[in-house]
């Protein structure tokens, strides 16, 4: 049989990637989700909290349905809460209203709350996953058919580990929806358009695996394209064995390609539409001994003449197949058919990715990704993620022994666009921003050497996380797993908080920092990749990891920017342990602008005189440059250094009946019932000057509060005179019962003067000189 040669062009083969879905809206699933949350109910916490303490009525009685405009005054804020707020926690109290907020940010951080959790608080989460361009039509968009019902009871964290994927969570359930998509329908999702690889690996081989109809694959048999779990089940391994080098690559344009693509040159004709296997041929010099096109023999368990044949065998091989040889030419060459009723002609197949041995194999295994995908600048970033490590270019061989790893090993930053400006999204890609990377004016991101904390004879990584199996070897190194760390001591790095696991009780401990390198080598964190997603790890983690301030604007608000540095799993306890004095603290005292006063019992500030100074100007509590004097001239130091203003005066001195008293402004924003029990006793004890003078009751004018107290008044008595009744005047004196003993009303508490004035009784002893003098101006006519 002659063998020709042709002259041919090289057909190049095109991998064009356009992408077709381009994403418009920063942030990933899980980010929109965190910052939807704490955006929409933690700000209504934070905005709202801020009038918790105006008064216990307000705080624990007013519901907030009926406080609307009540809140728009005191926190400044327009919050439409029929659409952010549900009717169930609209009828509730602001400590109610807290009281929720915490419980749900408990139940999601213990790996129990779903999207119907936040739906009770706030029904705009619904909204945010149902409506136009919400969480389902996104999803759709990349190929995951979902519904609202089966988002809404996902649970959001996963706090457990699993051998499987438990669809219960919202990770594992949207990561079985990617692992069973169909590739082609993931990859048109990430907008690649087809090649001949593509298509090689995801449908097989045309007219075998699959045809085409109406523009569409349709698999036949037992054929399945292949999806994203079988690409992770190592599937990809099994169909790059089975794909024609041509198929992979095209056309080679050499000669030594096309050597190692169809072998000899007589194994093969070039047409113009590809290229043809030639028959297969055997020599042999006996007829008993047969020799491949190689000159290598055939191992064969027999050969036999063929009857009635003329230079025909039958050879069956060692492994029991067999064929049909014979003789079509006097070039010396015996052609192969099968040994069928009807002979077919067996060809030389073309050598496949599975099929490549010897210096064939090392030869094609030498051939790099990018000139056997044909990359260029404008190449999709995971094709160049999988062509490239670094600087080195991948081979052949790197893609049939690392199949599956390069895949894991994509860099999510060369899918996903990196945004600076969005800490979730870069917590995703790169970690945390000054711990493993940093950015600079331009932009661009540089990773950060390892760093581990040590404590208590234990190592700790830079999230402040127990490292299983790392034994420190005192500051200088550690172990773990066989392999040993170097550590260098650094005094910018400062210190961490690590976390101290004791039972079911965890602390934070501040420890030292250290740079970790191995062999010499600085070691530096590397970005995520797809294979770091697939343990769930960065996911799962995620409220653990990052502050309050990492994935929200905490700015000034009184509550907000006290917990900016707790992680989201630590929120509840956080907000638990707020102090009034985090929060309230620039409210409770004043000082004034300049010079030294003395303060009057009210803790108002006099001159030397005693008189008020009624246009000093209060200051924030940071000004610490006014000397408070008490009436005896005597400094007043430490918490009494600080006059309380307002109301909070009366919720957080406790007064004793002897005039001592302690300021306690320490209590955390959830402990009312101290401070509750406190006002009532203070309000009880204040004079009704002082309470005035706290704006704690209004409608008394000075002229009332500065009357003396009188012990007698002169009162008209009709007395019998002549044997007529006579109106007479009578002074009578003005007693009241005061713990059961009967006093003079200017002498109510034992130690009143003459010069005492209605201001200065408080309230009980007001209503007894009130009732006292009542009961003696009874008759028709009084005077003083």
């Amino acid at each position: 049989m002659a063998q020709h040669e042709i002259d041919y062009e090289y057909e190049d083969l095109e991998l064009e990637q356009k992408p077709k879905v381009i994403v418009k809206k920063k942030g990933g699933l899980l980010g929109k989700i965190v910052a939807l949350f704490l955006g929409i109910i933690i700000g209504i916490v934070g905005g709202l909290g801020g009038v918790a303490f105006a008064g216990y009525y307000v705080a624990t009685q007013i519901k907030i349905k009926d406080a609307a405009d009540t809140v728009t005054n005191l926190s400044g804020l327009e919050i439409p809460l029929s659409d952010y707020l549900s009717d169930e926690y609209a009828d509730k109290t602001l400590v109610g209203l807290f009281e929720g907020v915490a419980g749900v940010v408990t139940k999601i951080s213990e790996g129990n709350g779903t999207l119907n959790d936040l739906n009770d608080i706030s029904p705009f989460i619904k909204t945010f996953v149902e409506s136009e361009g919400g969480l389902v039509e996104l999803l759709a968009s990349f190929g995951i058919e979902t519904t609202t019902d089966e988002l809404m009871d996902k649970v959001l964290v996963k706090t457990v580990v699993t051998e499987d994927y438990d669809e219960k969570y919202l990770v594992d359930y949207l990561t079985v929806k990617v692992i069973d998509m169909p590739l082609p329908t993931l990859l048109e999702s990430l907008g690649f358009e087809t090649s001949d690889l593509l298509t090689a690996i995801c449908y097989g081989t045309e007219g075998v695996d699959y045809e085409i109809k109406n523009g569409k694959y349709e698999m036949l048999g037992d054929s399945k394209p292949l999806t994203l779990g079988g690409l992770l089940n190592e599937e990809l391994d099994a169909r790059i064995d089975n794909l024609p080098l041509d198929t992979i690559m095209g056309n080679p344009k050499d000669e030594i390609m096309r050597t190692l693509f169809y072998g000899a040159a007589h194994r093969y004709t070039q047409t113009s539409n590809g290229v043809t296997m030639n028959q297969v041929f055997y020599t042999t010099s006996d007829g008993t001994n047969f020799y491949n096109d190689n000159g290598e023999q055939l191992a064969l368990k027999s050969v036999a003449p063929v009857t009635g044949q003329e230079n025909t065998y039958l050879l069956t091989f060692q492994d029991g197949k067999k064929q049909v040889v014979k003789k079509l030419s006097d070039d010396g060459k015996y052609y192969a058919f099968t040994a069928d009723e009807t002979p077919r002609i067996i060809r030389y197949p073309k050598t496949t990715m599975g099929s490549l041995e010897g210096e064939s194999e090392n030869l094609i295994n030498s051939i790099t990704l990018e000139s056997a995908l044909k990359l260029n600048d404008d190449s999709h970033a995971i094709l160049k993620s999988i062509a490239y490590d670094g600087t080195r270019k991948r081979t052949i061989k790197d893609l049939r022994e690392q199949g599956n790893d390069l895949i894991n090993g994509i860099a999510l930053a060369d899918i996903i666009p990196a945004d600076t400006e969005d800490t979730i999204v870069m917590y995703l890609l790169y970690g945390k921003q000054d711990v493993h990377y940093s950015v600079d004016t331009q932009n661009a991101i540089t990773p950060l050497q390892k760093r581990v904390a040590l404590y208590d004879g234990k190592v700790y990584n830079e999230y402040g996380e127990l490292i299983q199996n790392a034994t420190p070897s005192g500051t200088q190194s550690y172990t773990q797993d066989g392999a040993t760390y170097t550590l260098t001591a650094d005094a910018s790095l400062g210190t961490l908080p690590v976390k101290v696991v004791s039972g079911s009780t965890t602390t934070k401990h501040d420890a030292t920092l250290y740079y970790v390198s191995q062999n010499g080598e600085k070691l530096y964190y590397a970005p995520t990749t797809i294979g770091d997603m697939q343990k769930a790890e960065v996911l799962s983690k995620l409220t653990g990891r990052l502050r309050l301030q990492d994935v929200m604007e905490v700015g000034d608000n009184k509550i907000l920017k006290h917990l900016g540095k707790e992680t989201i799993d630590d929120l509840p306890s956080a907000i638990d342990a707020l102090s009034l004095d985090d929060v309230f603290g620039d409210q409770f005292h004043y000082r004034t602008n300049k010079g030294s006063y003395r303060v009057n019992a009210n803790y108002q500030p006099i001159d030397s005189s005693g008189n008020v100074v009624e246009n000093a100007k209060f200051l924030d509590i940071k000004n610490n440059e006014l000397t408070v004097f008490d009436g005896e001239g005597k400094i007043i130091r430490s918490e009494l250094d600080k006059a309380l203003t307002g109301s909070w005066k009366y919720m957080l001195m406790e007064r004793e009946t002897d005039g001592s008293f302690t300021i306690n402004h320490h209590h955390t924003v959830t402990e009312l019932d101290s401070m509750m029990d406190y006002l009532s006793n203070n309000v009880h004890l204040a004079s009704v000057r002082e309470l005035k003078l706290d704006g704690m009751v209004t409608g008394l004018d000075d002229d009332t509060l500065n009357k003396i107290i009188v012990g007698e008044i002169n009162t008209v008595e009709m007395k019998t005179v002549g044997g007529a009744q006579v109106p007479t005047l009578v002074k009578k004196e003005v007693t009241i019962k005061q713990n059961g003993v009967d006093v003079r009303a200017d002498n109510l508490d034992g130690d009143l003067t003459d010069e005492d004035h209605v201001g200065d009784l408080n309230v009980e002893q007001l209503m007894l000189y009130i009732g006292a003098m009542l009961d003696l101006t009874n008759a028709a006519g009084v005077s003083a």
